[in-house]
């Protein structure tokens, strides 16, 4: 990438965790990164192109840091995605404290944030994939469809991204963050049927 780019994907980033995507203005940016406004539009058409590549530097941050978790990570497949769930729940929780981003931010740029996120998503995808497709191979799951499971795993994970980013109430989330990982192993392996003997 340009070094340009670089320094203004830098500086934004530094600026939304300041200020939040909605006070964090193209003159800021271009100030901060000792730049005219014109001079920016050299580089980026517009913010909200900024933001985008602002939030996928932050999506590939985030897979690096999973990546090297997990190949720290000993144990089976079931192991790894509860932990899977435990590094991405913290990262979550982590970036809502970090960035100065509140649920309106999410609101009036979820276009632009979406897309970020399906750039960056297929990582996801593939790390998840990887392992269903190491319990399988173990005979410690049982999956018919792979491409399938990922898929439905992956928009859990949105969903559950999506409430504590949007959870206004912090005492509710934190009561809950510690046990989630376990919560979801727990129906996705074992279902929420009473099984009888």
């Amino acid at each position: 990438m340009d070094r340009k780019r670089t320094l203004i994907i830098s500086n934004a980033t530094t600026l939304i965790k300041r200020y939040g995507i909605k006070k964090t203005t193209i003159e800021d940016i271009a100030r901060e990164c000792k730049l005219t406004t014109s001079a920016l539009y050299y580089y980026f058409k517009n913010k909200d192109e900024i933001i985008s590549e602002v939030f996928l530097h932050i999506q590939k941050e985030k897979m690096n840091k999973m990546k090297k978790e997990l190949e720290k990570h000993s144990g089976d497949s079931t192991d790894k995605l509860e932990h899977y769930f435990s590094i991405h729940l913290d990262f979550m929780i982590n970036f809502r404290k970090e960035y100065s981003i509140n649920m309106y931010d999410i609101a009036d740029q979820y276009d632009t944030l979406r897309k970020a996120r399906d750039r960056g998503l297929q990582e996801e995808t593939d790390l998840v994939k990887a392992i269903l497709e190491e319990g399988t191979r173990a005979g410690l799951l049982a999956i018919s469809n792979i491409d399938l499971t990922t898929e439905l795993i992956n928009h859990l994970i949105i969903g559950i991204s999506d409430f504590i980013l949007h959870c206004e109430d912090d005492a509710r989330l934190n009561k809950f963050i510690q046990e989630m990982p376990g919560q979801i192993i727990q129906i996705l392996l074992k279902g929420l049927e009473v099984r009888k003997a």
